[in-house]
């Protein structure tokens, strides 16, 4: 993103106004523009969806406490419930993703026997925010 004149963007609104000018030439952004303030324009985009992603449906039944948080960060941003969930989605698998892969590089350490014993482990964390913390245990 950034920001860029009407001509520069592509579309004669505004003097000034935020855009993302690679989406905008490729005709993948609807944009709709609010003036503010006689100088400032706001423009709101949404990313039309393709129809080369394939897609599937996922049901899941949710308190309604937690549905109505869904909403309200849904009216925040301007967005869909169903864009919400999916973002949360999203940002719980890739963690799930990069916990999996931590997960296994510790157990490739444990067969390469790359360990630090339990006892020098729980000095070194006993010493952390003393006046000589013990430098970090090393692997045998």
């Amino acid at each position: 993103m950034w920001i860029g004149s009407r001509e520069e963007c592509g579309i004669s609104a505004a003097p000034r106004f935020l855009c993302n000018h690679s989406a905008l030439s490729q005709g993948r952004l609807s944009v709709e523009t609010l003036p503010i303030l006689d100088r400032v324009v706001l423009i709101r985009y949404d990313l039309l969806m393709t129809q080369s992603a394939s897609t599937k449906v996922i049901t899941a039944h949710v308190s309604t406490e937690l549905a109505d948080q869904i909403d309200g960060y849904a009216a925040e941003l301007d967005r869909s419930r169903a864009w919400v969930v999916k973002q949360a989605l999203s940002a719980w698998v890739e963690q799930e993703n990069e916990r999996r892969r931590l997960t296994l590089e510790g157990l490739a350490d444990i067969r390469a026997g790359r360990t630090v014993e339990h006892g020098e482990v729980h000095r070194w964390a006993q010493s952390l925010g003393t006046a000589q913390p013990l430098p970090v245990p090393k692997s045998r």
